[in-house]
């Protein structure tokens, strides 16, 4: 088949194209000044939907049933209209569309009727994820949300705090949880029932709590940058807070143990620096970046030694000496691209979350000098992520937990109001597709199973096997990178089988391209 369809925006106008040849020619069925689409999907090939939004921040949806000869537009009742960036499809009849500041809607009949998920918990920006093992975590949100999950983030129950200020971080250890807000500690030893409040007097910039008894937290006093910057530490889990005054003004922190622990900052004028201590923050060693001048916006080190440092403006800074010497990386998006978290395993393996225009999970294989990209959010941005060893972790952004259980591999939606189980087995179009070169595949199986997700060429030869595996009732989403394949339709297929079952209880397959 080489009938083909796009959507974008083009000067200021959203359009959508057809190929009836393959992608040599390319015929304009859709013109609309002043908006924008972003994604699109196919019902058949008579019937198709596509998502955008207009340049007023409004939505905006067209449908059409003739093959994309005429476009109607579909008018939703839904309050706090947003842009929408993303679509997807479980079925035939029923999707989900998502766009800026965690705008989510649903439809059950293609997309004629649409009605808002969850809009009382979801529009709101997750600003820190922390779990102590695999299956207890708190997240951490503005306006004084938090929410805690004991089964690996499956659900997750609100917590009432003694508070309506954002909680920039949040640490779970056993019966224990700790809480930064923008200029208070709070404490409860109770699971969250009871909470103390301390005071800091300063407005907290950076924090860590590297178990039940340790954190640190440096603050400021709000326009007095150089006068009041003062480092908190605790030894006692912040019954009690020793500070001292220090002369720099980081952004980040990391310790590696209650002794030794990095602080960086920098922004426009001022040199990105990197400081290290030994005692507990008593004590700084200070090294400038040379010719660096961003904010620094997380940091990451194995060892006392070596470490990251993810900036503004696509500026990644790593050292291998604590410190003394650092070599200027990117991560390989536009300077307008900032980098709020980066996480390194050891000294090949890490991961970077990136926002502007979209929030991308990202992925190196070798020290951060090239990295790949391994889940798209669209603008929903993410704002945080966390691993407890090399497999398992969560990011977090606007609306929404990602998980992951095999190093980001694949990657499971985890809701934050209700439990995910698909009501039937399926396999969504792959997003984007066209591709080039990674592209992520949605899946649901509602029982538990073996799980296999397989590539093949255009002949029927097998390319790359993306899951093999035993897997747990939920939905999931796999990336396949097709940076070592050459242009061409390849297909993938989802087989699930049951314990004790000769034949496959679930078999579908979909067709892509991938176009270099």
């Amino acid at each position: 088949d080489n009938t083909g369809f796009m959507c974008g925006d083009y000067s200021n106008k959203a359009r959508i194209v057809k190929t009836t040849n393959g992608g040599t020619n390319w015929v304009i069925k859709y013109d609309a000044v002043s908006d924008q689409l972003n994604s699109m999907h196919i019902f058949s090939p008579a019937e198709m939907i596509a998502v955008g939004g207009k340049y007023d921040g409004a939505e905006k949806i067209v449908k059409s049933t003739d093959g994309g000869e005429t476009w109607n537009d579909i008018y939703t009742d839904i309050p706090n209209k947003e842009i929408l960036i993303t679509l997807a499809f479980f079925d035939q009849n029923t999707g989900i569309a998502a766009g800026y500041d965690g705008k989510m809607i649903r439809t059950t009949n293609k997309g004629m009727n649409w009605s808002e998920v969850n809009p009382q918990n979801y529009r709101m920006r997750s600003n820190s994820v922390h779990f102590e093992n695999s299956q207890n975590g708190i997240l951490a949100c503005e306006y004084g949300k938090m929410f805690k999950t004991s089964n690996g983030g499956l659900n997750w129950d609100s917590l009432s705090i003694p508070t309506t200020e954002s909680i920039l971080n949040g640490y779970n250890f056993g019966s224990r949880i700790y809480l930064i807000g923008f200029s208070s500690f709070y404490r409860s030893i109770d699971n969250g029932s009871t909470w103390q409040n301390y005071p800091l007097g300063r407005n907290v910039y950076c924090s860590e709590f590297i178990d039940q008894d340790n954190g640190f937290i440096f603050g400021n006093i709000t326009g007095q940058y150089w006068s009041f910057n003062t480092f908190f530490r605790t030894s006692n889990g912040g019954l009690s807070w020793d500070s001292v005054s220090i002369q720099d003004f980081p952004y980040a922190m990391k310790f590696i143990n209650p002794q030794t622990g990095f602080i960086s900052g920098g922004n426009t004028g001022y040199n990105t620096f990197l400081s290290k201590t030994t005692n507990s923050g008593i004590n700084w060693t200070k090294h400038n970046v040379s010719g660096i001048y961003k904010k620094a916006k997380s940091i990451s080190f194995i060892n006392e030694n070596t470490g990251w440092i993810g900036c503004d403006e696509n500026v990644l800074i790593k050292t291998t000496n604590g410190g003394v010497n650092f070599q200027i990386l990117d991560f390989g998006r536009p300077q307008s691209w900032t980098t709020p978290k980066v996480f390194f395993r050891d000294e090949y393996n890490g991961w970077a979350a990136v926002n502007n225009p979209s929030g991308q999970l990202l992925n190196t294989t070798n020290g951060g000098l090239n990295w790949h990209i391994q889940f798209d959010c669209g603008t929903a941005g993410i704002s945080s992520f966390h691993f407890i060893d090399n497999n398992t972790g969560w990011c977090g952004g606007y609306g929404f937990v990602l998980k992951t259980t095999n190093g980001g591999n694949y990657i499971t939606p985890v809701s934050v109001t209700g439990e995910m189980i698909p009501e039937k087995y399926s396999i969504s179009q792959n997003y984007p597709n066209p591709f080039n070169p990674v592209t992520n595949i949605k899946f649901g199986i509602p029982k538990s199973g073996l799980v296999k997700i397989t590539i093949f060429d255009l002949l029927g030869r097998e390319v790359t096997n993306l899951v093999n595996e035993q897997m747990q009732p939920g939905s999931y989403t796999v990336n396949w990178d097709a940076s070592n394949h050459p242009s061409g339709v390849y297909f993938y297929k989802l087989e699930v089988r049951q314990a004790g079952s000769s034949t496959g209880d679930f078999v579908e397959s979909k067709k892509m391209v991938l176009v270099k």
